[in-house]
C-alpha cells in the first residue's frame, strides 16, 4: 500500500481503555496513518461523527464503553447513514464481535472487521490494506 495512501486515512477510535486507545493510535502509526482522532465513548464518537462524518473514513468501535456501548453507537449510526467503514473491537468472546458484526451489517453499515483484543499491528494493516484496495477497486 503506497503512504501517501494510508496517511490521507482519517480513523476515529471509539475506546474507554486509555491505554488501549495510545497502543491502538501508535500501532495506526506504524502502518502509515497519521490522521487518528480519539473519544473515550459512543456518545462522542457519534457527535464526532456527527460533525465530521464525511472526513472520517473508518471508525474503531470498541463495544464496552460508558454513557453509550458500541451496539448503541452502531445503531445510530445506521440510522443516520454514515458511510464510515465499521470495526469492532472487544476483549469479549469472539461470538460477542460477530453477533453485533451482524447488527451493524442489519443497520446498513459496511463492517471493515472484527478485532479481539489486544490488538497486533500486522492485523491493522490488514485492514488499512483492505481499506484502501477497496476504495481503489471503488474508483475504478
Amino acid at each position: 500500500m503506497p503512504l501517501e495512501q494510508s496517511k490521507a486515512l482519517t480513523i476515529l477510535i471509539a475506546e474507554d481503555d486509555e491505554l488501549v486507545a495510545a497502543q491502538l493510535r501508535i500501532n495506526l502509526e506504524l502502518v502509515g496513518v497519521t490522521n487518528v482522532a480519539v473519544v473515550s465513548n459512543g456518545l462522542d464518537a457519534l457527535e464526532t461523527m456527527n460533525e465530521r462524518g464525511r472526513e472520517i473514513d473508518v471508525v474503531f468501535c470498541d463495544l464496552n464503553m460508558p454513557e453509550m456501548n458500541g451496539i448503541e453507537l452502531i445503531n445510530s449510526l445506521g440510522e443516520l447513514n454514515h458511510q464510515a467503514k465499521i470495526v469492532l473491537i472487544s476483549g469479549s468472546d469472539k461470538g460477542l464481535l460477530q453477533g453485533s458484526a451482524r447488527i451493524a451489517d442489519a443497520r446498513g453499515l459496511d463492517v471493515l472487521g472484527v478485532l479481539e483484543k489486544p490488538i497486533e499491528v500486522v492485523q491493522l494493516k490488514d485492514l488499512v490494506d483492505q481499506f484502501v484496495n477497496s476504495t481503489v477497486q471503488e474508483d475504478l
